[in-house]
């Protein structure tokens, strides 16, 4: 019987994408499922952080990374001690991880060269549930490691991050953020690279569901219907397009707003009404084309009220999460780019009213910085990347269709310079709010990750903002 502690994994340290080593794990394999039954994304390696897990390192970095493998919904913490003097090196601080989500230490000098000395122990001191980390298999950028000196600037860094398979999200509105912004660029490659890893062939969708148990050939949630935008796009006849159309129409109510378990939302403006209006669009169908414009009035009329816009209205619970950041990106951005694909329709007028409603109502509430604050009239609650980076990509396609244009196009500029500022060298956005599973008091407690999704919502800005003409 193996010992728990004699889990060891030799991993050398690498710079922004090129890899000096290869992980190999001594006397325990990489796993692709868990004992509850969890499922690793994309047949990658994962291993558990067991009562001491040891890692050593044949180069030096001021940052050292580990890649959440498995969905969870607590808060869990390791402690990162160095292998032979037992020095602290810090605590990873992993509320609520998301399956592919990165956490980093970032280390001071003479920390940074204990480590490349020493290596380092992990150990979970917080949670009821295992961490599991990926090991193998996975891009180079999510394995364990020491991040060495990068080459180019961050901003050039982000892009290739996002170009890469390291960008891949859970499949629905994090992965559709990452796969709208690939499209948005133009990068087709890279787009149907990201395809390939949930769609294998012509007729299998193959994901895990937001609590990594496997939901192949079956959708769960009005947000896990977004990536349908790019499958419209490049994969028209996918059998998996009619699983989206179908439950769509299964969750539509007496008004056919598409619901989520009874509750409108402000997500369905993007995750809905968007892919829908594109799938319309691409068929043809005017009926389609109407059902998804539907959504955005729904939800205007639903969620709009006079003290602001709420991300969620339902029965039980009312009306909650009043002018969360994330929630007006939602929101504008799938109102922006719907509006964006019917440009030769003349009954439009109220749902331009809105957008130009909108962009008026949230730029006051830009800060100095050029960010907006995790609930956009509070500033108790902090600067958020993602929100911004939506609400900013928004503003930009708003001014591409006429409305708001000197004013907006400058707040989405503005948001784009601050943004690079929360870029690590290699081009990972930090800054972002966490998924929003601890409820209002996770969004307004501070706490700040690394976000791929975030980044998807960055380079829609950015793809919007250097469309020719346009300065």
């Amino acid at each position: 019987m193996i010992s728990r502690r004699a889990w060891i994994t030799s991993m050398a340290s690498q710079a922004w994408c090129a890899s000096k080593g290869t992980p190999y794990v001594i006397g325990k394999g990489p796993e692709r499922t868990t004992p509850s039954g969890a499922r690793v994304p994309f047949g990658w390696g994962a291993a558990p952080v067991l009562e001491e897990t040891r890692f050593a390192f044949n180069g030096a970095g001021l940052r050292f990374r580990i890649t959440n493998a498995v969905d969870s919904r607590e808060m869990r913490q390791i402690e990162v001690l160095t292998s032979k003097s037992r020095s602290r090196v810090g605590i990873f601080d992993m509320r609520y991880a998301y399956a592919l989500q990165p956490f980093e230490l970032v280390l001071d000098s003479t920390t940074a060269s204990k480590v490349s000395d020493e290596g380092v122990i992990l150990r979970q001191i917080a949670g009821r549930q295992q961490v599991w980390i990926f090991v193998d298999g996975a891009p180079a950028p999510l394995l364990p490691h020491l991040l060495g000196k990068t080459e180019g600037s961050s901003r050039d860094n982000f892009e290739r991050r996002l170009r890469g398979l390291e960008s891949l999200q859970p499949f629905g509105w994090m992965e559709g953020c990452v796969l709208d912004a690939l499209h948005a660029l133009g990068d087709f490659e890279a787009l149907d690279s990201h395809l390939r890893m949930f769609l294998p062939d012509a007729r299998s969708l193959i994901y895990e569901d937001p609590k990594s148990i496997p939901a192949d050939n079956r959708l769960l949630d009005i947000e896990g219907t977004l990536p349908f935008a790019a499958i419209a796009a490049r994969r028209p006849d996918h059998a998996s397009i009619d699983l989206a159309i179908r439950f769509w129409n299964a969750k539509r109510d007496a008004e056919d707003c598409v619901l989520s378990g009874g509750m409108t939302s402000a997500e369905g403006s993007y995750t809905v009404a968007w892919p829908m209006a594109v799938l319309g669009k691409a068929r043809r169908d005017r009926t389609m084309q109407d059902l998804a414009l539907l959504q955005l009035r729904l939800r205007r009329d639903r969620l709009v009220h006079a003290d602001g816009l709420y991300l969620r209205r339902s029965a039980a619970s009312g009306l909650t999460f009043r002018n969360w950041a994330r929630g007006a990106a939602w929101y504008s951005l799938g109102l922006a780019r719907t509006l964006s694909l019917f440009p030769e329709r003349d009954d439009l007028s109220d749902l331009r009213d809105e957008l130009e409603r909108f962009v008026h109502w949230v730029l006051p509430m830009q800060d100095k910085g050029g960010l907006w604050n995790c609930f956009l009239d509070d500033p108790s609650s902090g600067p958020e990347t993602s929100g911004s980076a939506g609400i900013a990509a928004a503003l930009a396609i708003s001014a591409r269709l006429g409305i708001g244009v000197r004013e907006g196009r400058a707040a989405a500029a503005s948001a784009a310079a601050a943004l690079v500022t929360r870029l690590t060298p290699d081009g990972f956005l930090t800054g972002a709010a966490q998924s929003n599973r601890g409820g209002e008091g996770l969004q307004r407690g501070g706490y700040r990750v690394i976000s791929q999704m975030g980044m998807g919502l960055m380079g829609q800005l950015f793809a919007e903002l250097s469309i020719p003409g346009r300065d």
